[in-house]
């Protein structure tokens, strides 16, 4: 595989690790953002609840012979209306009957007690003192209970959806550190692998190098890697057998001129003889 090739296969690699992350964390974080609003409308349910408890128990004690009391039960009666309104938006089908029958239907009839109480306080004060005590047993002590019992599911509802949401958390991490260290140490072994392979055939080559230096003209480079490092091995390894065989050429015909040219011994020295004579 040539060096480009694994360079490429190196981005490929993490790219689809990042795109791998980046589709994992945009769906747990979006499991997360609905988890968190139905844990924050359960937040406002449970605190609707506890306003309408603290509505109703704030006319426990109501004095039917003080003048305030009437305009203090109007307004609380409007606040409870509204909140009754928002609770039973937010049941479900099957629960809210069981809301109206211990909730809303407690809440009028307390109210009506209170109302008459009210209105006999001027002729009959010792009754009018007496029907609050009574209505509170009969309908506020019920309807505190159901709201109490509601309280402690809503707590334990809550409890779970934060216990649901730190699992998410940790899912969330999980999947992003898990890929990212996968493809961490996929490109790390890559790495290393080319480094170890660039190590071997660069340290070939010098040697290879070395011994032309020195003269040693049969020494080739290595050019077995099939890689873009051995296709310029090659290709110098031709050209060293083209200049090895133009040397050889150079150095045959060198040696058939120098041959041609010299002059025979024999003839020159039979010369020198007859001259001496």
């Amino acid at each position: 595989m040539t060096l480009v090739k694994r360079l490429r296969l190196t981005a490929a690699l993490t790219l689809a690790c990042l795109i791998v992350v980046f589709g994992l964390t945009g769906w747990q974080l979006s499991a997360l953002a609905d988890r968190f609003s139905q844990y924050r409308e359960r937040q406002h349910f449970s605190a609707d609840l506890l306003a309408l408890k603290a509505g109703a128990l704030s006319l426990s004690r109501a004095d039917p012979l003080l003048f305030e009391t009437r305009s203090k039960l109007d307004r609380v009666n409007a606040d409870v209306e509204t909140l009754n309104l928002r609770v039973l938006a937010a049941l479900q089908s099957e629960e809210r009957a069981a809301f109206e029958g211990a909730v809303v239907k407690n809440w009028a009839g307390y109210r009506q007690q209170l109302e008459s109480a009210i209105q006999i306080a001027e002729t009959a004060p010792q009754d009018a003192l007496i029907i609050p005590e009574r209505a509170y047993q009969r309908y506020l002590a019920p309807l505190t209970d159901h709201l109490d019992k509601r309280l402690v599911e809503e707590r334990r509802l809550l409890a779970a959806e934060e216990g649901a949401m730190r699992t998410m958390l940790g899912r969330l991490a999980a999947m992003v550190l898990g890929p990212l260290a996968l493809a961490s140490g996929l490109v790390l072994a890559l790495q290393w692998q080319l480094g170890q392979r660039l190590r071997r055939q660069i340290g070939a080559m010098q040697a290879a190098t070395e011994r032309l230096a020195r003269g040693d003209l049969t020494a080739r480079l290595p050019d077995d890697g099939g890689d873009e490092l051995a296709d310029t091995a090659r290709l110098l390894n031709d050209f060293l057998d083209i200049l090895v065989d133009k040397l050889r050429s150079l150095r045959r015909s060198s040696g058939e001129s120098t041959t041609g040219l010299r002059p025979p011994a024999a003839p020159a020295t039979a010369s020198r003889e007859a001259e001496t004579a």
